[in-house]
């Protein structure tokens, strides 16, 4: 089925082109036979309907399903039945001839037109959907780091939840973020390079005492010690 669909434009492109060889040749009669089953063909090929099946309440059907616009939806039904009534009409002018080939032609490349932009916004909203799905997973692992952080802070085990703090921030850095590192280091013996690191912390001027209910319940020793 997936190959059948691969090639549904090439075969009918292919009998289109028999169909444009019939009438330079003048061959009228095997024209209105070739035109009306390329687009047949190219129809049970693209929508996998079964040649049994095929009738223009089940293509307009199968259209609506796939999402197709109404006016190709319409003008798709309009061309089958112009392949239909040429093949019973007393005319055999040209111009008539020629217009319905062309008409065919346009049918199927609408159709295809509108099918890859259909695909197209399908992947984009797929990818905006995992976009939304992997912020909302990644925001939830952050809380539940700081909530893992927070308990070890508890414990008084400091290098586990500096550990955490660290590894948080370079997640989601924010300024009450900051304060609990800066806490942290603060209850743990300090080397100058982390004082250092400390003090910077202090001096970041978009550090303010807000409280986050995601850090909720960390003790506010940076403040009383005039960081903040």
């Amino acid at each position: 089925v997936g190959l059948k669909l691969k090639k549904a434009n090439k075969v009918a492109m292919k009998r289109l082109k028999k169909a444009a060889m019939y009438l330079r040749e003048n061959r009228k009669d095997e024209f209105e036979t070739e035109i009306g089953q390329a687009l047949w063909s190219y129809l049970s090929d693209k929508f996998k309907i079964a040649v049994s099946d095929l009738s223009l309440e089940n293509i307009e059907k199968v259209m609506s399903d796939n999402g197709l616009e109404d006016v190709i939806k319409q003008n798709t039904i309009k061309t089958l039945n112009d392949c239909e009534f040429i093949r019973f009409s007393q005319s055999k002018e040209n111009d008539k001839h020629r217009e319905l080939y062309e008409q065919t032609m346009k049918t199927i490349t609408d159709i295809e037109t509108n099918m890859v932009r259909k695909k197209k916004q399908s992947r984009k909203s797929n990818k905006t959907i995992c976009l939304i799905l992997l912020s909302l997973l990644s925001t939830g692992l952050f809380a539940q780091n700081i909530q893992e952080a927070n308990q070890a802070y508890k414990a008084k085990d400091y290098e586990k939840a500096l550990e955490i703090y660290l590894k948080a921030e370079k997640t989601a850095p924010n300024a009450e973020l900051y304060h609990c590192i800066a806490n942290t280091y603060f209850r743990m013996p300090l080397s100058n390079l982390q004082i250092r690191i400390v003090l910077r912390c202090c001096e970041l001027p978009f550090i303010i005492p807000v409280q986050l209910p995601s850090l909720s319940g960390v003790p506010d020793d940076a403040r009383v010690m005039g960081c903040f």
